[in-house]
């Protein structure tokens, strides 16, 4: 299951994803409101979890580290595929297929 989670205004989207991934964040989302724990989580619940606000200078901190950590992690995955696409026309170099 996927749900999506848009910010409102300019509330730093990294913040946010780094808020509700940490263990805080995770609490809120899966504890229910009768104390107990959900193994679903449903859009009104992530509405309902409150998020710290820390001072701004350090939620930027935050925001910018998740998005260059994502930014490489998307660099990486790119330069692997690469790497895949390599070694497999590597292999089928020299290999010849029959027409038949």
């Amino acid at each position: 299951d996927l749900i999506r989670v848009e910010t409102k205004d300019d509330t730093l989207e990294g913040y946010v994803y780094a808020y509700l991934d940490s263990w805080i964040g995770q609490a809120y989302i899966k504890q229910d409101e009768y104390g107990g724990w959900v193994d679903h989580i449903e859009p009104k619940t992530l509405e309902n979890v409150p998020v710290v606000q820390l001072p701004e200078e350090e939620q930027q901190a935050i925001h910018d580290n998740v998005k260059e950590a994502y930014r490489k992690r998307e660099e990486f995955l790119q330069d692997e595929r690469n790497a895949v696409d390599r070694v497999g026309d590597g292999v089928l170099e020299g290999v010849e297929f029959d027409d038949e």
